[in-house]
């Protein structure tokens, strides 16, 4: 544990309360897999003066699709989606964080579930860039920081390759965007989701 590092979960015990962050993160529904988040918060925390705290806000859900639409998806702009859940969290957090509370970036992990339903390079990506939009926006944070983890390296092959293209793609079309490079063999027996 890292005493400046904490989360706002989303589930479980510490559920919408501000608490120590510990894998596996209070995400929206029981985690199969591990996230960048953890391993993100730590980084930054020693980056940033010692007198500053970390508050993750874990907000992922498994099989949820980008372009799924309806309340189960990450649509931008469908009340109740996950995205509309996330923001709402988010603005939770940082109430709940105080006055000197920032947002400093949003981490992305996702894409399997459209790879699955065969979504396009193009439907993904305008899907992807309305959501970054409108996060910055509910958010009053233009230039806020937009961190994709790429999927699996296992596992981009197939309809996965649109995902992982739109994913890649992304800091060409959209400003403070950046993609985390993936690293082979880190994956659980499932060739889906990261091992530690």
């Amino acid at each position: 544990l890292d005493a400046r590092v904490w989360q706002y979960a989303s589930s479980g015990t510490y559920a919408d309360t501000i608490s120590v962050a510990a894998e596996p993160l209070g995400m929206v529904d029981t985690p199969s897999g591990i996230g960048p988040g953890l391993v993100f918060a730590r980084w930054y925390a020693s980056s940033v003066a010692p007198n500053r705290r970390v508050l993750l806000v874990p907000a992922a859900k498994g099989s949820s699709g980008l372009t799924s639409g309806g309340v189960a998806g990450w649509t931008y702009g469908v009340s109740g989606g996950l995205t509309a859940q996330a923001i709402a969290q988010t603005l939770e957090a940082t109430a709940a964080a105080g006055g000197n509370a920032r947002i400093v970036a949003a981490l992305w992990l996702q894409g399997e579930t459209d790879a699955s339903n065969n979504v396009t390079q193009a439907t993904y990506a305008a899907a992807l860039d309305a959501l970054i939009a409108g996060l910055r926006d509910e958010l009053d944070a233009p230039t806020l920081p937009f961190i994709i983890a790429r999927m699996v390296p296992e596992y981009v092959t197939g309809t996965a390759s649109q995902i992982d293209a739109a994913h890649v793609d992304s800091p060409f079309r959209v400003d403070n965007v950046a993609v985390a490079v993936a690293r082979p063999a880190g994956m659980t027996p499932d060739s889906l989701h990261y091992n530690a």
